[in-house]
């Protein structure tokens, strides 16, 4: 029998991460660059269009902000819709820009409390990675559903990468041990980036579920063993870091399929890479026009 999350807990992981979003660097939020793109995509798809309307999934300020512009320029109402009101009100806490044509929505990304065809864009950063495996379809199919005909969904997609597979916590560590040790990152970088290829390769260990826990008896098991005292401190800040999110599942995709399911449901318009991390190259963004013509009921991850 599985067990249950208590609210309490659930509210306490989301203030926790809204808490530490603002230490949080790339790939976990949006870079300058990945506005930019953002920005330039929505500005491209919104051209001549007065009082668009916008959903965002998710509370992400840095896209809230980008989004502020389409309220001035536009005329732009922008809909915000997350399952936490703790998320949505600390997040609102650190934008840069109060936009009064706001409108926060609290509500599921698999039935979302909006009638067909209501909004011109869709955007969300990094949301498909959050949805289970075996609700992927779901997720898009309301996406299609919300948007207008010629309606648009605009995101940021992780994927994973073969050479993965064979991922060893001690080359992470090396790796990025070494960047710290020249000066080319932080120390709180330092943690985030071993992080990431943790959750990443977990993706060969769990069977296309990735999980900080598939690696939680390895990290207790190699800091007990290694003698070397900045890895015993990166692991020990690594436990502490993410414990609010250790049991946490992210679904991700190889690029190849990854694009021949987003294809399923919508047509690629433009995939642009940021060029400002280092994770850059695996972390597109897509410009995806919805599809109303098709239905492939027979797809399969």
């Amino acid at each position: 029998m599985k067990k249950k999350i208590s609210k309490t807990n659930l509210y306490t992981k989301w203030q926790e991460t809204a808490n530490r979003w603002q230490v949080f660097p790339a790939p976990l939020r949006p870079t300058l660059n990945e506005c930019q793109i953002y920005k330039e995509m929505v500005e491209k798809v919104l051209k001549g269009k007065k009082k668009p309307k916008i959903l965002l999934l998710g509370a992400t300020p840095e896209i809230r902000d980008m989004l502020f512009t389409q309220t001035i320029l536009r005329g732009a109402t922008i809909y915000l819709l997350d399952i936490s009101p703790v998320m949505i009100k600390a997040m609102s806490e650190i934008l840069g820009f109060k936009n009064p044509k706001e409108k926060a929505v609290i509500g599921n990304w698999l039935n979302m409390p909006f009638k067909d065809k209501t909004f011109d864009v869709v955007l969300g950063d990094v949301v498909l990675e959050n949805v289970p495996r075996e609700r992927k379809e779901d997720f898009l199919k309301e996406i299609k559903r919300v948007l207008k005909d010629e309606g648009y969904f605009i995101s940021r997609f992780q994927f994973v990468t073969p050479d993965l597979k064979n991922f060893k916590i001690e080359k992470s560590l090396k790796k990025y041990s070494r960047f710290y040790l020249q000066g080319k990152i932080n120390f709180k970088q330092l943690v985030m980036f071993v992080e990431s290829d943790l959750w990443r390769s977990s993706y060969y260990k769990e069977d296309g579920a990735s999980s900080l826990a598939s690696y939680e008896k390895d990290l207790r098991h190699f800091r007990n063993s290694t003698k070397n005292p900045l890895y015993k401190l990166v692991i020990d800040k690594l436990l502490d870091y993410f414990k609010f999110v250790l049991k946490n599942k992210w679904y991700l995709f190889e690029k190849n399929k990854l694009d021949k399911f987003l294809r399923k449901h919508f047509s690629v318009r433009s995939i642009k890479y940021p060029n400002d991390h280092y994770f850059a190259k695996v972390c597109p963004i897509y410009l995806l026009k919805k599809i109303y013509f098709l239905d492939n009921k027979n797809f399969k991850l």
